[in-house]
């Protein structure tokens, strides 16, 4: 025979008001209800025991037990207050920030999510024209030392090695009786092959020395490491907007927290944006179209005088003086002050260029 009880007697060992074993008893519970009384044995009835003792054992327990900290908690709260049971607050623990926006309706703790995926994308933002900028500008020592360099290091093979090759191989060359063209050619050879080396070991040693600007303790190659030390926000900022109720609640404390993070890493990315345009106002940093325009095409017309004009002048020049009986050593100084008076045409007008700080473009077309 089944034991059947009242409703609030079965509201007792639900745990619940009997209010809402009345609303069931035409739903839920209705095939377990004989009348105005309720089989507690029935299939339903101890379904429905069973699912209360669930919730009632969650209730009961602190949320550390459950796996959720009072902070986790505290956030799941704040984006859902209406939040009830294990199972709704363990879903929302694990939505990303862009469904929490995307899912929940708009509150405090929601709005929060939505400045963090806004001040993600003001970084970003920030970020590329950082990036532009960098891009854009080349840090002045740099270029000076790696243009100084070059022009140095043609300078003194224009002292030294062209020189005697040339005189050396001029004067076998008259001897013998070949043609002035021959001598040209043989004097265009010589100055191309320098060419080609001394942009190399020229860059070479910038690069070796920008490297090693810290443990030379250069004080002007190490501000060029302090002006393009390419600084990056702290982490990734857009993984942010990845990370699930639960873990912004761990890293941050809540999503707030996490908008004042990310707050900071905008006032650094402004910083450093600002530096940039300040150091470039200041003539620290340059223009890299500024240095192709001015300083490589100086570069780039010494080297067509040096293929082209020098090597005609110094054959006609070095040809006659070996007809005339001058001396090698004699043939290499004509040489010598042929090659340096094309290098100063180049050299004094870059130089000058390189230490100008303020304007420099109005004062290279000045």
């Amino acid at each position: 025979m089944k034991k059947l009880i009242t409703q609030s007697e079965f509201s007792r060992l639900a745990g619940c008001t009997p209010q809402a074993v009345h609303n069931l008893i035409g739903k839920r519970l209705k095939d377990a209800m004989h009348g105005h009384r309720i089989d507690p044995s029935h299939p339903i009835a101890v379904a429905y025991l069973r699912e209360r003792a669930t919730v009632k054992s969650l209730q009961r327990k602190p949320a550390a037990c459950r796996g959720i900290s009072a902070t986790v908690l505290a956030e799941i709260l704040r984006v859902c207050p209406t939040a009830r049971g294990g199972a709704q607050m363990g879903l929302i623990a694990g939505l990303s920030v862009q469904q929490v926006v995307e899912v929940l309706p708009l509150n405090k703790g929601v709005a929060d999510h939505v400045r963090i995926l806004r001040r993600i994308e003001e970084v970003a933002m920030i970020q590329l024209k950082i990036d532009e900028k960098e891009s854009e500008l080349a840090p002045r020592e740099m270029v000076a030392f790696q243009i100084c360099s070059m022009l140095d290091d043609l300078t003194q093979r224009a002292d030294k090695s062209m020189p005697s090759a040339i005189a050396a191989r001029a004067f076998a060359l008259a001897s013998n009786g070949a043609p002035l063209e021959d001598v040209e050619a043989m004097a265009r050879l010589i100055v191309t092959q320098h060419l080609k080396g001394y942009a190399g070991s020229a860059k070479s040693n910038m690069l070796d020395r920008y490297r090693n600007a810290e443990s030379e303790d250069d004080p002007e190659l190490a501000e060029v490491k302090r002006l393009f030390p390419r600084v990056r926000a702290p982490g990734e900022i857009r993984a942010i907007a990845d990370l699930t109720v639960s873990e912004v609640a761990d890293q941050f404390g809540d999503a707030a927290g996490a908008c004042e993070y990310i707050s900071i890493v905008k006032k650094i990315a402004d910083t450093r944006m600002m530096s940039l345009k300040l150091a470039e106002k200041e003539g620290e940093l340059v223009r890299r179209d500024w240095v192709r325009a001015f300083i490589f095409g100086q570069i780039e017309s010494l080297h067509q005088r040096l293929l082209r004009d020098a090597p005609r002048t110094i054959a006609s020049r070095v040809y006659a003086s070996a007809k005339s009986g001058a001396t090698q050593g004699e043939a290499e100084d004509l040489i010598r002050g042929i090659l340096i008076q094309h290098l100063r045409s180049c050299s004094v007008p870059v130089r000058r260029l390189l230490a100008q700080k303020s304007a420099p473009i109005e004062a290279a077309q000045a």
